[in-house]
């Protein structure tokens, strides 16, 4: 068999969790007392959120990184590599979302608690991807550092170099992981029905903004934390504020 290429690596990883978070999804509109057709809707509201994500996710991007960009228009499309900003993504994937549900009909807040379940699978697919591919990488550690093995692994970076790093892909695997078992928990005994997805964007925001103090890709910092990281704060406050707001207006269950 042909040795498969980084890009078509990290393309075959992400789209297993993209799968089953559609998965997922389809799984959540059968629980619901709806037509058999009504899971076609949900579908096509979650890859309405998909196609917008991803859109919005690498506009950013490019235009975050303009200065290389502007002299190489050929590259504005390669999303296999990694080169998304994914709070954008987050936040394209919502408005599209609920453009669609509108459109078909579907009742955004059941919706949102099936993309609860649905979106942990799809950021773990994503760092999985990013293992191999080198996005969110760790920061180098010293061989002759006072580190124990289990936190380092000989991994790659965007450019191509492999040497010790913190092992952040998979320590967002972890964490991710539990935040999945947990909406999975509320999900089957039916608890915090129309908040779950505000919860679970609050633990990957809270996830990557610790993850951020071993990040290893190059970024720029404000007050001295990584750009990223003040958008992690940024998500973990807006989805604070509309579980709050839900919460005020007696939506969902609690």
């Amino acid at each position: 068999m042909p040795e498969l290429t980084i890009a078509q690596f990290f393309g075959l990883q992400f789209s297993i969790g993209i799968l089953a978070g559609l998965a997922a999804i389809a799984w959540s509109a059968a629980q619901h007392p709806t037509p058999p057709q009504r899971i076609g809707a949900w579908l096509d509201v979650a890859l309405a959120a998909l196609v917008s994500g991803l859109i919005a996710a690498r506009v950013v991007y490019v235009l975050m990184d303009w200065s290389y960009f502007r002299y190489f228009p050929e590259d504005w499309i390669d999303v296999w590599y990694g080169g998304v900003e994914w709070h954008s993504g987050i936040i394209g994937g919502l408005v599209g979302a609920w453009g669609m549900a509108r459109l078909r009909k579907v009742p955004f807040g059941e919706f949102s608690d099936g993309l609860a379940l649905a979106l942990p699978l799809g950021v773990i697919g994503g760092w999985w991807a990013c293992r191999h591919a080198g996005c969110g990488c760790g920061r180098v550690v010293d061989p002759q550092a006072d580190v124990p093995i289990w936190l380092t692994g000989h991994l790659i970076d965007l450019a191509g170099d492999v040497t010790l790093r913190y092992e952040t892909q998979i320590f967002g695997i972890g964490a991710t992981l539990i935040v999945l078992i947990g909406v999975t928990w509320l999900t089957v005994h039916e608890q915090w029905t129309g908040y779950r997805l505000w919860g679970v964007l609050f633990c990957i925001g809270l996830t990557t903004f610790w993850l951020g103090f071993l990040a290893g890709n190059p970024s720029d910092k404000l007050g001295g934390i990584r750009i990223g990281q003040i958008l992690d704060i940024a998500l973990m406050m807006i989805s604070t504020g509309f579980g709050y707001g839900l919460y005020r207006r007696g939506i969902g269950d609690g």
